[in-house]
């Protein structure tokens, strides 16, 4: 009786260590910023012999409260940026090229960019988040992605992104752009901590006919590393209830 009372006992410590690794497991410490859900729905199309076309969509789901969406064609007959649904479109039609650009500068009803527009955002979520990531749902031809963060006027970051054409992915992949893979564009670069204005443009000058879907646009979560820690010990204790428990 003794001894099924131990092994009772070796189970419930087991029990409790499992539920300790499968919390060490949980994002309970992640955080994120969206930057744009694209809920808010926007279409702007540039049609010949038009040579750019700018709108502006004001509402939730969107960096700001507000969305600028500018596109330029530079060849053929068409080209259009279109937010819906959970995803921004941009299409170069029959063969045409060109760039499309939004720009998250708070609510100013458009106009110049406004570096300092959305009043110092932290982007890094008290050093929580240390990444963007984009859901790259289709890409048909290689292009460039162009990532901007501002602080102000005098100080911004800049990352370019080689998009590799050829996709849909299966799976579909994301792309992940690190804070400090950002260069250096003006003064002494963007603190992502203290973010005025963001913009990102695809330029499809060198693409003619580029088709190209992008899902919601987020900040990603650094890994706690309390969380590291206490995984390695409940993994510990795992092995070590388990030796106990182990038949002689």
């Amino acid at each position: 009786m003794p001894e099924r009372g131990h092994r009772r006992e070796d189970r419930r410590r087991w029990r409790r260590a499992v539920l300790v690794g499968l919390w060490c497991l949980s994002p309970a410490d992640a955080r994120s910023l969206t930057i744009d859900a694209w809920s808010l729905a926007q279409t702007t199309t540039v049609i010949t012999p038009s040579g750019s076309g700018t709108t502006q969509a004001t509402g939730a789901g969107t960096l700001g409260g507000e969305r600028e969406i500018t596109v330029t064609r530079t060849s053929g007959v068409a080209v259009t940026m279109a937010a819906a649904a959970g995803s921004l479109a941009y299409g170069q039609i029959a063969g045409s090229a060109g760039t499309g650009t939004v720009i998250w500068d708070g609510v100013d009803g458009g106009g110049a960019l406004d570096p300092t527009g959305l009043g110092g955002i932290d982007f890094t979520d008290a050093a929580t988040s240390a990444a963007i990531s984009i859901p790259l749902l289709f890409n048909d031809l290689p292009a460039l992605l162009t990532l901007t963060a501002y602080t102000d006027g005098a100080n911004a970051s800049q990352a370019i992104v080689a998009l590799p054409g050829g996709i849909p992915p299966d799976p579909q992949t994301a792309l992940t752009i690190a804070f400090s893979s950002f260069s250096v564009l003006t003064g002494a670069g963007a603190d992502f901590s203290n973010i005025g204005a963001f913009t990102l443009e695809v330029d499809g000058s060198g693409a003619a006919g580029l088709d190209l879907e992008i899902g919601a646009i987020v900040t990603e979560p650094v890994p706690e590393p309390r969380t590291a820690l206490l995984l390695g010990a409940g993994l510990i204790g795992l092995a070590l209830l388990g030796r106990r428990m182990a038949p002689v």
